[in-house]
């Protein structure tokens, strides 16, 4: 095998993997940052003691293109995620529904941790 095509069989590797490797790491990343945003804005609005309606409310109003609530994962929570993001850099935000269906609690995960806190997240 020649010098040169040696060469180009390598950065052919490096410039693949270094694509699969941004796509996956990077790009996601930046497409998830108005996710997390209104997640957040979503988690800040919402309070215990408020009805279904509102809930849904708040989520039309923060919403992304990105985010989705699934209402039937669990009986008496609905679950707004946003895509998955490699690391466990994706949130997922949990409202809980008392038997009034009222809020009972609302909190902020990553996808892999629904018993661990986001760091930095002082509300639960």
């Amino acid at each position: 095998m020649t010098r040169f095509l040696k060469f180009t069989l390598v950065w052919l590797a490096v410039a693949v993997v270094g694509y699969f490797g941004w796509t996956t790491l990077g790009q996601t990343s930046l497409l998830n940052k108005p996710s997390k945003t209104a997640l957040s804005q979503m988690h800040h609005s919402l309070q215990v003691g408020d009805s279904k309606p509102r809930v849904d409310q708040v989520f039309q109003q923060f919403k992304t293109d990105r985010t989705a609530l699934s209402i039937k994962v669990f009986e008496d929570t609905w679950v707004m995620t946003m895509p998955f993001e490699f690391g466990a850099g994706d949130w997922v935000l949990y409202v809980q529904f008392d038997r009034s269906e009222k809020v009972s609690a609302v909190v902020m995960r990553t996808s892999d941790g629904i018993y661990s806190r986001l760091a930095g997240d002082s509300r639960g």
